[in-house]
């Protein structure tokens, strides 16, 4: 039987849930009560535990069973995002968490939108984390411009273009393979701007998606799903 999932703190043999929102879920949505079992995490490894104490304040726990993460991808992915508006942005952070993304980068271009709410985002990732057996939510980090990318703290970078003569992701499968440390961007809706190509074709390899035009986030969701087919293939 599938266990409901919570993040909780974890120390030695027993557990809490602080988070507000949390406790009010456990407690008055889904009901669970003293005895219930159910799935933690801590980022790091995730563990069968039971309730103990549940009340208002605070859910304390005593952990029964821990286990080694076996969800995570083999090499963290960064995904730079250029900032769309807040709906699909959502829908980004949702479906690459649960391809398992590492970091999420709000991107400001020339066409992208304002800098997003990042904790709603956070939210969102945490939420999705659970859902999908995750033992780690997608870090959402501050908004950056893409002159300000550390293009040098990857060993490989990936540029995502639309319709034009670059290579499909599968004839960089072998780089993709060797690389440690993997990053890709993705523009906005209006598409990066031709001193912005300009820039990013120096950094970064590009790649072609094909001659479709694709919504950012479906974009986003592809490239990672991609290098993902390819990093279990390794």
């Amino acid at each position: 039987m599938r266990l409901y999932t919570f993040f909780a703190e974890i120390q030695e043999d027993k557990a809490s849930i602080d988070d507000r929102k949390e406790i009010n879920h456990l407690k008055n949505v889904l009901r669970l009560k003293k005895g219930t079992l159910v799935r933690l995490i801590d980022g790091k490894y995730e563990y069968k535990a039971k309730i103990e104490i549940l009340n208002s304040k605070q859910v304390s726990l005593s952990i029964i069973e821990k286990s080694v993460d076996i969800y995570s991808l083999s090499k963290p992915i960064d995904v730079f995002f250029c900032i769309t508006k807040q709906s699909s942005i959502s829908e980004a952070v949702k479906h690459l968490t649960e391809i398992g993304v590492s970091a999420f980068f709000p991107t400001l271009s020339r066409f992208s939108f304002k800098s997003p709410n990042t904790d709603k985002l956070s939210s969102i990732s945490r939420e999705s984390s659970k859902q999908c057996l995750a033992v780690k939510s997608m870090k959402i980090e501050k908004s950056v411009k893409i002159e300000e990318i550390n293009f040098d703290n990857y060993d490989l970078f990936i540029f995502a273009k639309e319709r034009d003569g670059s290579k499909a992701i599968s004839q960089i499968s072998n780089l993709i393979g060797n690389a440690h440390k993997i990053a890709f961007i993705i523009g906005p809706e209006g598409g990066f701007s031709r001193e912005e190509k300009s820039f990013l074709e120096k950094k970064a390899i590009p790649i072609s998606l094909g001659d479709r035009i694709y919504r950012s986030e479906t974009a986003a969701v592809a490239v990672a799903s991609l290098i993902k087919e390819f990093l279990w293939k390794k």
